[in-house]
């Protein structure tokens, strides 16, 4: 499910599920009628179909699970990924502001924080068509999206005001 939070508990060979609230759902340990459980995972990944891809300490294979944690195979070279996840791009500027783009929904995020710890979002503006792999910030703070090193798009965020201010 969207918005699912996946934990990696490497001391119990599981990945907890976690709901958009952050109440546990369930633990998977990967095995299957002809998988043996996961040992030690460290690392996860989802991939463009909620495929889940667990890296486990001293294995030279990634095991795939469906997002029912349902075993789906293992990988063994990297180029068996090719293709199955979406590009990500995530920049951040000197004041903390963060722009990240989302394959999923093709739409530019922009974060501003608020407090430690703490952003608020906009949805950025921009005339860019295709999905490539910079983001960056130019030494103004605008934030320019590279579409695979054709093109280079300035976005720019949602307009935002200051709630008080002083007169002079």
């Amino acid at each position: 499910p969207r918005l699912w939070t996946y934990v990696s508990d490497y001391a119990n060979g599981l990945i907890h599920v976690f709901d958009p609230h952050g109440c546990w759902h369930t633990a998977y340990d990967g095995s299957g009628p002809s998988t043996a459980a996961l040992v030690k995972p460290t690392r996860l990944a989802l991939d463009r179909q909620g495929r889940i891809y667990v890296i486990q300490e001293n294995q030279n294979y990634i095991v795939v699970l469906n997002s029912d944690g349902s075993p789906a195979g293992t990988i063994q070279q990297p180029q068996d990924l090719a293709g199955r996840f979406c590009p990500v791009s995530v920049a951040v500027d000197l004041n903390g502001n963060l722009c990240v783009s989302d394959c999923m929904t093709r739409k530019f995020y922009f974060y501003q924080p608020v407090s430690p710890g703490a952003w608020c979002g906009h949805r950025c503006c921009g005339s860019c068509a295709g999905f490539g792999s910079s983001l960056i910030f130019d030494r103004s703070g605008n934030a320019l999206y590279a579409d695979g090193g054709k093109r280079v798009c300035q976005l720019a965020p949602q307009a935002t005001y200051p709630t008080t201010g002083t007169y002079y």
